[in-house]
């Protein structure tokens, strides 16, 4: 009934951006051997994204069995196809593969190449990325995702967020203005995740407003609440 509600109040998530993966197996093989720490566009993995943030500097990204701390893939390579380059150069929201719950960041300013991952991109009128992104990132987008996929879950209880099963997905569709209250606390969680400050709070917030919009009864928040600690 929940995952009903939401597809009923809302609109296919390709309406307000493209969704595709930021390479094919492929490409992230012929781009090992051009991965370096000196300059670039900062390289991004499934394993170094977490909500609202990239790990890169933080956290090591493993390519075949070779560990990066600060990871760059070259700007004008000619092993990176031209439509490669005009992705990684764009805003974009850039979702681990693979993950117990969605992991989701936004590249604003272009800044990260990405490998094994998917991306949503070329942001529709109408639609902040700061609020596609919250909703990414939400307790109830992934509850009605799990409701999709679970059938699907991995050994560990891990999802697959490809671009097939991104797409199927749903968003629900109000003004730029009703979206600011959800800009806004994105912008906090990402102040507060650049200071080192626990961020748990204001998230809920954004979780709360999601509810709010989608009228989820307080019963009906416990079910998803409850679901997320068991997933958890």
């Amino acid at each position: 009934n929940i995952t009903e509600k939401v597809i009923n109040n809302s609109v296919s998530i390709s309406e307000c951006a493209q969704i595709n993966a930021t390479s094919t197996a492929s490409e992230a093989d012929e781009y090992h051997n051009l991965i370096n720490e000196i300059d670039g566009l900062k390289l991004v993995n499934t394993g170094t994204i977490d909500r609202y943030e990239p790990l890169w500097g933080r956290e090591l990204l493993t390519d075949k069995g070779s560990k990066y701390l600060k990871p760059f893939l070259p700007r004008d390579d000619s092993n990176i196809s031209k439509n490669r380059n005009t992705l990684y150069r764009s805003p974009k929201i850039i979702l681990a593969k693979i993950a117990l719950r969605t992991e989701a960041f936004f590249d604003e300013n272009g800044s990260f190449a990405s490998i094994n991952t998917n991306c949503l991109h070329s942001f529709k009128n109408g639609y902040d990325p700061k609020f596609i992104l919250a909703w990414l990132n939400s307790k109830l987008f992934q509850f009605t995702f799990e409701c999709f996929f679970e059938g699907l879950k991995m050994q560990g209880g891990y999802l697959l967020y490809s671009s097939p099963n991104l797409s199927k997905m749903f968003i629900k569709k109000i003004s730029l203005p009703d979206q600011q209250p959800f800009v806004f606390l994105v912008d906090e969680t990402l102040e507060a995740k650049k200071k080192g400050i626990e961020s748990s709070n204001i998230e809920k917030q954004i979780d709360e407003l999601f509810y709010q919009i989608y009228d989820i009864t307080p019963a009906e928040q416990k079910i998803i609440e409850g679901e997320y600690i068991i997933s958890q």
